[in-house]
């Protein structure tokens, strides 16, 4: 049944998200990069940085040790910033963690490329391996 608005659906704004997350879905087949793929790359690069070893286990495990957390920061602000992920199968990838933490890491993330241009030239070179 159609509203007044021509959608089945009871606001129009429902429409508009379902023609996002189409979009969405599109950008990610042609990329087909996997959380994996971009977890692989942001540990390569920061263990690098942080002169550190860690395992994929390491980083999805409830560790809060400053390079682990700093690892899913950036792995989770790329996987967010570049469409391959929401915040809750972000989350979920992680470890099980809640979306609310993903927004508080890229947030994090997000400042910290600000202040230090470290930062800033790692995630770029992550960027550019995943791209």
């Amino acid at each position: 049944m159609n509203t007044k608005y021509g959608s089945p659906y009871l606001y129009p704004g429902l429409d508009m998200v379902r023609v996002n997350l189409q979009i969405k879905e599109e950008r990610n087949k042609k990329r087909q990069i996997t959380f994996e793929q971009a977890l692989d790359a942001t540990m390569l690069v920061l263990n690098e940085k942080n002169a550190t070893n860690y395992s994929i286990e390491d980083v999805k495990g409830r560790s809060r040790k400053r390079e682990l957390v700093e690892i899913r920061s950036c792995a989770g602000y790329i996987l967010y910033s570049r469409n391959i992920g929401t915040l809750k199968s972000i989350g979920r990838f992680f470890g099980g963690r809640d979306h609310s933490t993903v927004i508080n890491g890229n947030q994090n993330w997000a400042n910290l490329m600000d202040c230090y241009p470290v930062y800033r030239r790692a995630t770029n070179k992550i960027l550019s391996m995943i791209d």
